[in-house]
């Protein structure tokens, strides 16, 4: 994934597109977190599992944040299937965050994060 980002960084910058929301998973941390006792246990369990898929998600992150576009990394917790709800939770990994999400809803927020830049520079968690 990372030469995957770097390559579209690349091209973004070269033809001027400004705007880019990406996805990761909840498991990337970031500075603003308070973990509860289930996401640490769930993080524990994918550094031991899925440690290179984690690596390469960090790193991916760490080229968008060094880039110089208008970016938001979105953070998704367990996705499953399911409608739109519209209502779900949008932050950092806390007590309140959730564990799972739907897909639906996950491109809800992304849709709406294009436009709205709320979370511009930012990798906010959203959840149930």
């Amino acid at each position: 994934m990372e030469i995957a980002a770097n390559n579209i960084v690349s091209a973004m910058e070269k033809h001027g597109v400004r705007r880019l929301v990406s996805t990761t998973g909840a498991g990337v941390r970031q500075p603003e977190d308070r973990p509860k006792l289930a996401d640490r246990l769930i993080g524990a369990l994918l550094r031991l599992l899925a440690k290179d898929v984690l690596l390469d998600s960090a790193a991916n992150v760490k080229v968008i944040q060094s880039s110089g576009l208008d970016w938001t990394v979105v953070r998704y917790p367990r996705l499953v299937d399911g409608t739109r709800t519209g209502n779900y939770r949008v932050g950092y990994v806390s007590r309140d965050s959730g564990t799972q999400l739907s897909r639906a809803d996950g491109a809800d927020f992304v849709l709406k994060e294009l436009v709205e830049k709320k979370w511009l520079r930012k990798l906010p968690l959203v959840s149930y």
